[in-house]
């Protein structure tokens, strides 16, 4: 197996200058085995029986190879402070940078090499189940695993409360010949799980697309629905966000909600405007808020909801939440201003 040496130059860190402020908030003066949520040494690929601090960990380690035995820690960590990652990296010679990126969090997912260690940060998604499209505030959320793997110890970081690997840890201890490759194993079935559920997410959003279609067809049959603007948050899935491009819709931000909305409905006095309805999903709230702020009033916005017929909508809206917006009260129509989520 190369060894950290034969890594390229490009893997090596660059020093980065100091922060304004702590990267983290909460109460720093508590021990580092607080915000340890697994702690195991291993030998032979077996599991080391008892408790042990991640201190009295590191030196059996350290004992059991000096009695010529191969052994390695497992420590896995969650959302530690400042002054517990230090205490840690103490102990296992951890270089300052990285520890420091590990408390801070919100890092991009990068490998990095730090003397005869590495440091791997991976991006954790997970879907949130919600019951509507249209009614969800938030359908993916993000976490990150940080992991520092040595020749005798693997460190997990963990920052989202979605992220646990406790199943990771009890599948490759139910499997003594993996636990025995050693702490790149361990890295590896990490890294593997993180991707696993990249294509979790992926199948679980494809329903959601399809609500959002079924609620356009049910749309069309209703009302002009080349008159209507779909409009969807930045942090829908690649699928809604291209449902929004076919149909002449626009991808929006919470800084520039209300500007797309009076690109997509006008300026409120006849001029401009892309059509008579829009279709916001995913964020009702964003919708709502947006509409409001545009001078719509609670009867000008109404909700898509999917178990009702046609949506639940027994008026006319401008701002369909699931997502549609409207001006005119032809009957038929969704209705006036509206928010559909």
């Amino acid at each position: 197996m190369p060894s950290f040496r034969d890594l390229p130059e490009t893997l090596r860190p660059t020093a980065r200058p100091e922060r304004d402020e702590p990267p983290h908030t909460q109460p720093d003066h508590l021990p580092a085995d607080q915000a340890v949520v697994d702690c195991g040494v291993y030998v032979d690929g077996q599991r080391l029986p008892g408790t042990l601090t991640h201190a009295d960990a590191w030196a059996k380690v350290g004992e059991l190879q000096l009695a010529g035995r191969e052994a390695y820690a497992w420590i896995g960590l969650h959302e530690p402070s400042e002054h517990q990652m230090r205490e840690v990296a103490g102990v296992f010679g951890l270089h300052p940078l990285a520890a420091e990126d590990a408390v801070a969090a919100h890092q991009r997912p990068k490998l990095e090499r730090y003397d005869e260690s590495l440091f791997l940060v991976l991006k954790t998604v997970n879907y949130v189940p919600h019951e509507s499209i249209v009614l969800a505030r938030e359908v993916v959320e993000s976490g990150e695993i940080m992991i520092f793997v040595g020749a005798s110890f693997v460190i997990t970081v963990r920052h989202g409360e979605h992220s646990g690997l406790s199943d990771v840890r009890k599948r490759m201890e139910a499997d003594p010949e993996q636990m025995r490759l050693g702490p790149y194993a361990v890295m590896h079935a990490i890294a593997d799980y993180v991707v696993d559920s990249y294509l979790d997410v992926t199948h679980l959003m494809e329903a959601d697309i399809d609500a959002v279609e079924e609620a356009w067809d049910v749309l069309a049959a209703v009302t002009d629905i080349d008159r209507v603007v779909p409009v969807t948050y930045m942090n829908s899935s690649a699928a809604l966000k291209a449902f929004v491009g076919r149909h002449g819709g626009v991808v929006c931000t919470s800084s520039n909600a209300r500007a797309v909305l009076t690109w997509a409905l006008g300026d409120g006095a006849g001029q401009g405007g892309q059509g008579d309805q829009v279709l916001f999903f995913p964020d009702q709230h964003l919708g709502r808020n947006t509409g409001f702020d545009l001078g719509y009033g609670p009867d000008d916005m109404a909700v898509w909801n999917p178990r009702l017929d046609r949506g639940g909508l027994d008026r006319e809206v401008t701002v369909l939440r699931c997502g549609t917006t409207r001006r005119d009260t032809s009957p038929g129509g969704c209705g006036r201003p509206g928010t559909l989520h």
